[in-house]
């Protein structure tokens, strides 16, 4: 029980519920119930607890509350304190890096698709400054826009679907960034309709202070 909670809160924080079979999810499960008992073990050994402690605690020796609070511990306390664990170590912009170069690890080693990819590697970005997306269709229209902290790209092979919260017109020209179209309030494009995508930071562009006004 530990792990599955220990799931659903890594999803509804940080992570999508990927196409994973109910035998993975159940060894992920297994394999979070196994962490958390650890720490409760540790933290057994840790507070000088003993065999006829634990023998106690299994035959229900102890009081009401003391159940109570060790059952809020395993169930909420410690899955929720792993999966907050995770999301500041997969949004660490440093130590992660830091630590995957020491052991000769890939960044991308955990992450299913190129989409999940640029996306990830842009949220630095798109946090600080944001960044301008330059989308062609299937159809070989190009549309652009500014992806700010109000967008969102979606993730898993279902939802890849795009929403920029500000569309800019493109010159005729060269299909360059322009100005933000005026009454504009978001674009959205389903995932199918996707060719390609370029990501830009404003000041490679040379349009921050449209941006800024903007």
């Amino acid at each position: 029980m530990p792990g599955f909670v220990t799931l659903l809160f890594r999803e509804r924080t940080y992570t999508v519920k990927g196409q994973d079979s109910p035998f993975e999810r159940l060894l992920s499960a297994l394999y979070y119930s196994a962490i958390i008992f650890t720490v409760l073990g540790v933290g057994a050994l840790a507070f000088c607890l003993d065999r006829d402690n634990v023998s106690d605690l299994w035959h229900g020796s102890y009081s009401l509350s003391s159940y109570l609070l060790l059952a809020f511990i395993g169930l909420f306390v410690l899955p929720l304190a792993i999966a907050e664990i995770g999301r500041l170590w997969q949004r660490s912009h440093k130590l992660r890096p830091w630590f995957l170069d020491k052991v000769k690890i890939n960044s991308g080693h955990g992450v299913p698709a190129g989409w999940e990819q640029l996306f990830l590697e842009s949220q630095a970005v798109k946090e600080e400054r944001g960044m301008l997306l330059r989308v062609t269709l299937a159809d070989g229209r190009v549309v652009g826009g500014f992806f700010g902290e109000d967008s969102l790209a979606g993730y898993t092979a279902h939802t890849r679907d795009l929403f920029i919260e500000s569309r800019w017109t493109l010159d005729t020209e060269d299909q360059w960034f322009e100005a933000p179209a005026a009454g504009n309030r978001g674009l959205w494009i389903a995932a199918e309709q996707i060719d390609s995508i370029e990501v830009y930071t404003p000041a490679e562009v040379g349009v921050d202070q449209e941006v800024e006004s903007d």
